[in-house]
């Protein structure tokens, strides 16, 4: 049934959607050790409270969220979001920003039998639609094992789709 809407089951594939945000919490010692205070331009010790990531995963059919993790707020998106993979099952759709858009993340997700779509990475520029075969670098990325890196495979085939958007305020690529 291909009745449209994100939400709804487009071929009985489960959509899943993966993003951060952050809150702040009481001032404790214990908190400011683990997660740290915000490193902005202005502020103050014994003035401003410790910050976490949220790191969420959202089943886009019901909106519920299916994990939450509290992290540290100045690490990578993705250091968090490989806990979550345990929550996706093959066949799964994960989407995300550009954040989760690396070869590793992918080729990770393609081991578990998930797909994915996110936005191109800004370092990466595609010239056209299409396919393209991203080759794995030579340096494993800080949240993954050199053990880990070198089991993924050598090159990832992706297809890469360009769209417009047309809506005022909204971005338009």
């Amino acid at each position: 049934d291909l009745r449209g809407g994100i939400g709804q089951s487009l071929l009985g594939m489960r959509v899943l959607v993966a993003d951060c945000s952050s809150f702040s919490m009481s001032d404790t010692p214990d908190l400011r050790r683990h997660f740290g205070l915000i490193r902005a331009r202005g502020a103050k010790a014994g003035v401003s409270y410790p910050v976490a990531k949220l790191v969420g995963l959202m089943d886009a059919a019901t909106g519920l969220f299916v994990q939450l993790l509290a992290a540290p707020l100045y690490t990578h998106d993705l250091r968090h979001t490989l806990c979550a993979h345990a929550m996706l099952r093959s066949g799964d759709l994960l989407l995300g920003d550009r954040a989760y858009c690396s070869f590793a993340h992918i080729a990770l997700l393609n081991l578990r039998g998930v797909f994915c779509c996110f936005r191109l990475h800004q370092r990466r520029k595609a010239q056209s639609p299409g396919m393209q075969r991203w080759r794995r670098g030579p340096k494993a990325p800080a949240w993954l094992s050199s053990q880990q890196w070198l089991a993924l495979p050598q090159w990832l085939d992706v297809r890469i789709v360009c769209y417009t958007v047309a809506q005022r305020g909204f971005r338009t690529r």
